[in-house]
C-alpha cells in the first residue's frame, strides 16, 4: 500500500501546478509522514490527501468551470480510488472494506 500511496501522491503532484504551492505543501507532508506510519494505519495518509483536496480544491458541478490542472487531478485522484478500492482493502473498526 505505502507504494500505491507514493505514487498516487507522485502523480498528484506532477499535475498540481507551482503556483498552488500551499496546496503541494500539505501534500509533501503528508508524504513524509508516511514513512512514519506502521503498516496497518497507512489508510490514514489516504484519508488525509482526500481531506487536504476537499480543503484546498473548489471543484464546480460545471465541469466548464474548474481550471484544467483540477480535472487532470481528478482524473488522477478518481484512479486512485478505484485502485484502493480493488486491491487494497481498508480496514475500520473490525468491519472489512469500510
Amino acid at each position: 500500500m505505502r507504494t500505491f500511496l507514493k505514487q498516487l501522491i507522485f502523480d498528484m503532484l506532477d499535475t498540481i501546478p507551482e503556483e498552488e504551492s500551499s496546496l503541494k505543501s500539505q501534500i509533501k507532508k503528508t508524504y513524509q509522514d508516511m514513512f512514519y506510519c506502521a503498516p496497518e494505519i497507512l489508510g490514514t495518509i489516504y484519508e488525509r490527501l482526500l481531506v487536504i483536496l476537499r480543503n484546498n480544491i473548489t471543484l464546480y458541478k460545471d465541469s466548464t468551470k474548474n481550471p484544467p490542472w483540477v480535472k487532470k487531478l481528478q482524473i488522477v485522484w478518481e484512479k486512485g480510488v478505484d485502485e484502493m478500492n480493488s486491491k487494497h482493502k481498508v480496514v475500520k473498526l473490525g468491519v472489512e472494506g469500510a
